[in-house]
């Protein structure tokens, strides 16, 4: 092991897991059912007006203008669901499978 592995304080997959455990208990929130609906509307929008490629993290920035704008901060997007909010969209939308880009999750 090299110094710098010894110097961090965690493993990069208990990090991971910490993410993925707090996303799934955000999504078990009514906060996380409306931003993950709203996103999911943005996504159908996208796909009806012809977009062939979606970004996860513009709707999620979209999402936040919207919320910040016209709901006035009702809920808030961590940056590091993106990955896993693009998972979850293509499982509820298999017509996004070829419009949303992933990437393999480094633990």
């Amino acid at each position: 092991m090299s110094d710098t592995q010894a110097a961090l304080p965690f493993d990069k997959r208990d990090a991971f897991n910490r993410y993925a455990r707090d996303y799934m208990a955000w999504r078990c929130t009514s906060a996380g059912r409306d931003a993950f609906a709203a996103l999911k509307a943005m996504a159908g929008r996208a796909v009806a007006a012809g977009r062939r490629r979606i970004g996860v993290r513009l709707l999620i920035e979209r999402a936040r203008w919207e919320v910040e704008i016209e709901r006035r901060g009702q809920w808030k997007l961590n940056n590091n669901f993106a990955p896993l909010i693009a998972r979850d969209l293509i499982a509820d939308m298999p017509e996004l499978a070829d419009r949303i880009e992933l990437r393999t999750l480094r633990a």
